[in-house]
């Protein structure tokens, strides 16, 4: 089996999303704006790896315990969103497509397991 391919698409992968965000850091308006933007991307690489990194043994516990911490995060949004029917500032139309997205993945994992448990 060659392992060459697979992990020079990997470093390619990272290194892309590292110079992309080293890209995102020249061009920011602000400090604030640069750390944020970096500290999304590398949760994001970290994500990426732990999730396609782990053997489908693991695949179903490992989703188990990022969809709790997703749950933590949604419970957190919902109370930032500040109760109204519409959004009134930036951060709250964020965090209303943050927990769309959230709705949307929890939705995948329930039909993901039940295509896994059905067969």
């Amino acid at each position: 089996m060659d392992l060459y391919k697979p992990t020079l698409n990997n470093a390619l992968v990272t290194t892309g999303g590292l110079g992309a965000i080293m890209a995102l850091g020249v061009a920011s308006p602000g400090a604030v704006f640069s750390s944020m933007v970096t500290k999304f991307g590398l949760a994001s690489v970290c994500g990426y790896q732990t999730v396609w990194g782990v053997t489908p043994a693991l695949h179903s516990p490992l989703m188990s315990v990022t969809n709790a911490i997703s749950g933590l995060t949604a419970v957190g949004g919902l109370l930032l969103m500040g109760g109204g029917y519409l959004p009134s500032n930036t951060a709250q139309v964020s965090l209303r497509s943050q927990h769309a997205m959230q709705d949307l993945d929890k939705c995948v994992m329930l039909l993901v397991m039940k295509q896994n448990f059905a067969g």
